[in-house]
């Protein structure tokens, strides 16, 4: 699933300095709807390659980016020293 919101929280000394919510697939929506545009480009690119043998390369390449958008959900980056700590969710 494609993630929605993305989560920012900031701690300082233990208390919690900035807590924020940013709903990322309002920048997600556009992107998505750029790569369905470029698709036909994409596959006479392919199309083109695979005279040189690389054509499949190029279609693998076009499916990971949909792949990887849509294993964010769920990832946590955590960064925390002694005294402070900075957390990235997104949901």
């Amino acid at each position: 699933m494609i993630p929605l919101t993305m989560r920012l929280r900031v701690r300082k000394n233990g208390r919690k300095v900035v807590g924020l919510w940013f709903p990322i697939i309002l920048a997600l929506i556009p992107v998505i709807l750029l790569l369905a545009a470029l698709f036909p480009l994409v596959l006479v690119a392919a199309l083109l390659a695979s005279l040189g043998g690389q054509g499949g390369m190029v279609l693998r390449s076009y499916a990971l980016v949909f792949t990887v958008l849509f294993m964010l959900s769920g990832l946590r980056i955590e960064v925390a020293d002694p005294m402070n700590e900075v957390a990235i969710i997104l949901q």
